[in-house]
């Protein structure tokens, strides 16, 4: 009887172990470095999305590493403000760690002269779409200029002075939008207010980070122009993807 249940035990053990180390053996992990193509200096909270789920910053070292995942092919896409983005396809095998380096180049800035309240500004080309659309008043917009006369230290000032926008440091609400950005709902909230930055839509590609949370991490000094639009009404057409409002983030080229 005794031996009969150490066996059935053994076996058990053998069979759990087996299944773990299966399991092991479907997975392998992904890391890499992304730095400045220039200067080659590690590039700190560049955004990595591997496939349409993980997402995640470099650390102060330009260095990332994903842990553990599925074998297969993936497409990463590599995002920082003020730099080119990049796109590369990668293959993880089981039990093994493919390594990548990503060489991010910045961005040009060209200059173009647009009209605005007949009033001559020379903006980058980038910008031009935007300040035409400033121009045409249907959202809220503050350039380089109202952001250092108000001496805005972080984007609760200027969104504050927005109509049915108020913001503190629980989030901030759109009263034309049926949930705000706090955090006990944030996936409702970034189906709903979406956010961008240089052409980039970064809010609700990572579940646990609110556009609140993303704000955060930006000052206001590295801003060129925002926008805001805060009704569907108002917002153009190339934002208006799942969005009641949007806040669109265009930074500096130092």
């Amino acid at each position: 009887m005794h031996s009969a249940l150490r066996l059935a035990c053994w076996s058990a053990g053998v069979l759990t172990r087996g299944t773990l180390w299966a399991q092991a053996g479907d997975h392998g992990a992904f890391r890499g470095t992304v730095v400045d193509v220039v200067t080659k200096r590690p590039v700190t909270g560049a955004s990595l999305a591997v496939g349409n789920q993980l997402v995640q910053r470099t650390d102060s070292n330009g260095q990332f590493r994903f842990a553990f995942l599925s074998t297969g092919q993936y497409l990463v896409h590599v995002h920082f403000l003020g730099y080119e983005d990049a796109t590369e396809r990668i293959a993880v095998r089981a039990d093994s760690e493919t390594y990548r380096r990503f060489a991010l180049t910045p961005l040009p800035a060209i200059l173009r002269e647009v009209v605005i309240s007949e009033r001559v500004d020379v903006v980058p080309q980038r910008l031009v779409d935007a300040y035409n659309r400033a121009a045409k008043a249907n959202g809220f917009f503050f350039n380089r200029r109202d952001i250092e006369q108000l001496n805005a230290r972080d984007f609760q000032t200027l969104l504050n002075r927005i109509p049915t926008v108020s913001a503190n440091d629980r989030g901030i609400t759109f009263q034309r939008c049926q949930a705000g950005l706090g955090a006990q709902h944030p996936e409702q909230q970034q189906a709903k207010v979406q956010l961008w930055i240089d052409g980039y839509r970064v809010s609700g590609r990572n579940p646990t980070e609110t556009v609140n949370d993303i704000l955060r991490t930006i000052h206001p000094a590295s801003i060129e122009l925002i926008e805001v639009y805060t009704g569907v009404a108002r917002i153009p057409a190339e934002f208006l993807e799942d969005a009641c409002a949007v806040i669109v983030i265009w930074t500096r080229r130092f």
